[in-house]
């Protein structure tokens, strides 16, 4: 039997010019603000307005919200955000305290074997409150899809709000929910056939861009999980 040791808890893009691994958690990257498309390398940034629940979404290339700064950083609510667990420096910053309506996305295309079947995805945020129903709530979601956008079975991890998601470590106010560092963890080992398949990360504001959300960021390359 294979035990893991663990320690806590779309749409097609050109994956021809993203390096296997470079820069994966970002620490290639200088601290500061990242706009183009590709201006992250090994990584493609899109953005769009959110306008309505459940609607198809116009995803534009690049984003006027997203920047690489270095840990440890102090948040007011947060407290200080460490290094990150995954082993990242500089991490991604997605979307903004600035509330108006905007997700921010984040893909990544990733070769899987034998060899690179269990990956991480390390996240901490902030989310505004509100009376939204759980589809209109700012929030973050955390998928893999193939390479034609077609999400994989059971790879969602979707947050919106308190009231709208059961995750724990979560500190709630009147306010604010937040976390520090948590980790995501996947097994890859069911998609090791396709060979490739992509990472995709959203971060949103609410739907009617008056409650805002952002998240931290950091990916380290896909490791052989450790067998006993």
């Amino acid at each position: 039997m294979h035990v893991w040791l663990v320690l806590l808890l779309g749409s097609s893009f050109s994956l021809s010019a993203q390096n296997v691994c470079y820069n994966a958690g970002f620490d290639e990257s200088p601290v500061g603000t990242y706009t183009g498309a590709t201006s992250v390398s090994g990584w493609s940034l899109s953005s769009a307005t959110y306008t309505a629940c459940n609607a198809p979404i116009s995803w534009i290339p690049g984003s006027a919200e997203f920047s690489v700064v270095a840990t440890p950083v102090f948040h007011p609510l947060i407290g200080i955000i460490p290094h990150a667990p995954t082993g990242g420096t500089n991490v991604a910053v997605m979307n903004s305290t600035i509330a108006n309506g905007s997700i921010t996305r984040l893909q990544r295309a990733v070769t899987i074997n034998s060899n690179t079947a269990l990956m991480q995805v390390a996240f901490a945020g902030l989310w505004q409150n509100s009376t939204h129903s759980c589809c209109a709530q700012a929030g973050f979601t955390i998928r893999l899809t193939d390479t034609l956008g077609v999400q994989l079975t059971c790879t969602e991890l979707s947050y919106a709000g308190p009231s709208c998601s059961s995750l724990s470590l979560y500190s709630v106010t009147s306010t604010f929910n937040y976390t520090n560092w948590q980790i995501k963890y996947y097994d890859l080992t069911p998609f090791t056939a396709k060979g490739k398949i992509v990472l995709e990360i959203e971060v949103r504001d609410c739907v009617s861009g008056d409650h805002c959300g952002y998240l931290y960021l950091d990916y380290p390359c896909p490791i052989q999980p450790l067998i006993a």
